[in-house]
């Protein structure tokens, strides 16, 4: 009995440690770690990234206390958490007044930048909520943009003592790029994403004029899923 019991307490530490290597790592990079302690840098031809980003917390931490503003988001962070685990998206990592996610870490999936693009819709309608919740009471509120992009990234596992696992890239840096670029309150993605989902949702296009010398940047405003 005594030597059950040891086993029953074994397999449920390591469940334990299971369920938090993957609430911090995708599913392969949690098997690979496990099973070496090590995960290789892997380079990923296609992934599709949102970044979104908070607006205005410095006006708003200004109007009311700086503990309710860290609640909010943190509000914000968790049901975007719940959006990111509905579709099978990775979390890579909340920073203060950012988000970022990404689709296609672990497995090849040809549906993975509109799973995306649904997560950004259902978290604009998050924002939309929180927005008209905190309008009906007369409350300063958070406003968010998001950017997202499909192109190549790096992913490794970094750090010893805290590690963290996160991603680098073209696809990382241009769908921040495009957070920045669009609008308060709206999804903003780039032509190659466009390109790939073009018949699944509609859209509206619009030219960022770039810094003088360089190529403007073809970009589009989600507007909903296609009516069939």
């Amino acid at each position: 009995f005594v030597f059950i019991g040891q086993r029953r307490s074994i397999i449920r530490e390591k469940q334990k440690s299971r369920k938090w290597l993957l609430s911090i790592l995708p599913e392969e990079t949690a098997k690979e770690f496990t099973a070496g302690g090590t995960v290789a840098i892997k380079k990923h031809e296609n992934i599709t990234v949102l970044f979104a980003q908070f607006q205005e917390l410095t006006s708003i931490a200004s109007a009311v206390t700086l503990e309710k503003v860290v609640k909010e988001i943190n509000d914000c962070f968790s049901a975007f958490d719940t959006i990111m685990a509905k579709y099978k998206i990775e979390k890579i990592r909340s920073n203060g007044s950012t988000y970022m996610a990404a689709g296609g870490l672990s497995k090849n999936n040809a549906n993975m930048p509109a799973d995306v693009i649904n997560a950004a819709i259902e978290i604009r309608s998050v924002m939309r909520f929180y927005k008209q919740n905190k309008l009906s009471m007369g409350e300063p509120f958070i406003e968010m943009r998001i950017g997202v992009h499909s192109g190549p990234a790096v992913s490794a596992m970094v750090g010893s003592a805290k590690f963290q696992f996160d991603i680098w890239g073209e696809a990382v840096d241009t769908a921040a790029h495009l957070a920045v670029s669009g609008e308060v309150g709206k999804i903003n993605i780039s032509k190659s994403t466009h390109e790939s989902v073009a018949d699944k949702f509609l859209f509206v296009n619009h030219i960022k004029e770039n810094e003088p010398g360089k190529e403007a940047m073809n970009m589009y405003f989600v507007e909903g899923p296609v009516i069939v």
